[in-house]
């Protein structure tokens, strides 16, 4: 065979072609599946063209970046996106179209419209967002409860992390000496593999979820650089569904990445996040303080209240027991006084009746004696007619009449002044009996009013049962009351769980 070419020939055919037809460069909508840097510094990526529908790859072709167009590339990536050129990546590059006798064709990479990378990075951070708004998600780890003390934390960094350094030891320092305990799960900080790193230690933290309160994800430096894995929809996903609250400080200050959006709370620097921390704690503390005060503010207020109240009843106690002593010794005294009016007037009717009866004795012995003075008078001259032995016989009888009467009249005195001295003597007795008697009802008195002292009843054992602050008994009582009792030292609260009716001890 005769017409024929070499491989080398029509290599270069093609190569002349190929530098007559495209001379300049042009800019080339494509998709670097996979980058293949080299220790040279040169890149050789696998470019592809993918049906937006279908995903199947409907043209490729090789590509060759030179270390120095590499390093320009990667330094715009760097100011611009913040994050180096990757794998799967579309972009707007400015190629030239190249053919090699022994590498083939392929389009040399000169330069990439980052502004275009940026907005195709915008698009994947706002799908994501609407993805987990879609799915519900996106809110999720944000109505989880904050811990009213977060101190045991489970941190997603690197110990080499400035982030990290700064995060610790800011906790570690706080003003209040607060405590804190942490663990480290260390994981890839940026760039893809970051992704499945920090994935990967938040399934490890759920394992161990009751040993926290809090996951912490911090990074240090680097501003920007880094942050496009915190809008990959794998990781918001892990964050937003988490079971404990996730914070971050991944140190940036513009715009909030996904995770930021999703996280329980982000900060602009891990420092920030480690005061916040502080915060929370101080937060709850001044909390509990100004509980302790209202308390405090309270008992006393029920205190005063209680002591007023102790000091009313003490009050109406004395009053009372003044107010019965008196009474009882206005009734002594009236008694008293009662007795000896009536014992003075019985003496004095009796001494009335004596002297009357004398009298009225003396005035009829009289009365005969002027009756027979005068009968014998009238009858002087009969009588001195009659015999000697008759007018014997009359004095004899009258003088014996005499000594009657003279005997009954000293035997009358007789019995009345014996009885005027069994009345003397009976009084003062029966006076000190009256009064004898009257203290014994006024100690009788003085103990029941001291036995219903309630303080004396408190220390018997007894409380005294109060809902409200007011007094109630067993009948004003019912399940689940809460109530208050009072003891003699102690003031007690409880809860009425059951009431047993009709029951006898």
């Amino acid at each position: 065979m005769e017409n024929f070419i070499t491989l080398k020939q029509i290599a270069d055919q093609i190569t002349s072609v190929i530098n007559q037809n495209f001379t300049s460069s042009y800019w080339v909508l494509m998709e670097i599946q996979k980058i293949n840097l080299y220790r040279t510094g040169h890149a050789y990526p696998e470019l592809v063209e993918k049906d937006e529908k279908t995903n199947k790859i409907v043209a490729q072709m090789r590509g060759i970046i030179w270390a120095s167009d590499f390093l320009n590339i990667q330094r715009k990536f760097m100011q611009v996106l913040g994050t180096e050129m990757k794998d799967g990546i579309r972009v707007l590059a400015k190629c030239i179209v190249t053919h090699h006798p022994v590498y083939g064709l392929s389009l040399r990479i000169l330069d990439i419209d980052t502004t275009y990378s940026q907005g195709i990075l915008e698009q994947e951070r706002l799908l994501t967002i609407k993805k987990l708004q879609d799915e519900g998600i996106f809110d999720a780890n944000k109505k989880i409860s904050f811990p009213m003390v977060p101190q045991r934390i489970a941190i997603i960094s690197i110990e080499t992390s400035k982030g990290y350094n700064d995060f610790i030891g800011v906790l570690a320092n706080n003003e209040y000496s607060y405590k804190y305990t942490f663990d480290l799960f260390p994981a890839i900080l940026q760039g893809e593999k970051a992704i499945e790193s920090i994935v990967e230690q938040l399934r490890l933290i759920n394992l161990k979820k009751y040993f926290y309160d809090v996951v912490v994800i911090v990074r240090g430096g680097g501003g920007e650089i880094g942050l496009t894995a915190y809008n990959d929809y794998s990781l918001a996903k892990a964050i937003a569904t988490f079971p404990l609250p996730v914070l971050t400080g991944i140190g940036h200050s513009t715009n909030l990445t996904v995770c930021d959006m999703v996280a329980h709370y982000s900060a602009i620097t891990p420092t920030d996040l480690g005061y916040y921390i502080i915060d929370k704690t101080a937060e709850f503390e001044n909390n509990i303080l100004d509980i302790a005060d209202e308390l405090i503010n309270i008992i006393r207020q029920k205190q005063k209240n209680e002591e007023n109240k102790i000091k009313n009843v003490q009050f109406s106690l004395q009053r009372n027991i003044s107010a019965q002593l008196y009474f009882y010794q206005s009734t002594l005294d009236k008694t008293i006084n009662t007795f000896s009016n009536s014992t003075n007037s019985h003496i004095k009717k009796l001494s009335f009746t004596l002297i009357n009866f004398v009298h009225n004795f003396n005035y009829q012995l009289k009365s005969r004696l002027e009756e027979s003075y005068n009968f014998l008078r009238k009858n002087y001259f009969s009588i001195s007619n009659s015999s000697n032995s008759y007018i014997n016989s009359q004095k004899a009888k009258l003088s014996n009449n005499i000594i009657i009467i003279k005997h009954k009249s000293y035997s009358i005195m007789q019995i009345q002044q014996s009885k005027m001295k069994q009345i003397n003597t009976i009084i003062p007795y029966d006076i000190k009996q009256i009064i004898n008697n009257s203290k014994i009802k006024i100690n009788e008195a003085q103990k029941i009013i001291e036995l219903t002292d309630p303080e004396h009843i408190l220390k018997m054992g007894y409380v005294i049962m109060k809902k409200n602050n007011q007094i109630i008994t067993e009948d004003n009582v019912n399940v689940r009351d809460e109530i208050t009792l009072e003891g003699l030292n102690r003031i007690m609260q409880a809860e009425i769980t059951k009431i047993d009716k009709n029951k006898k001890l």
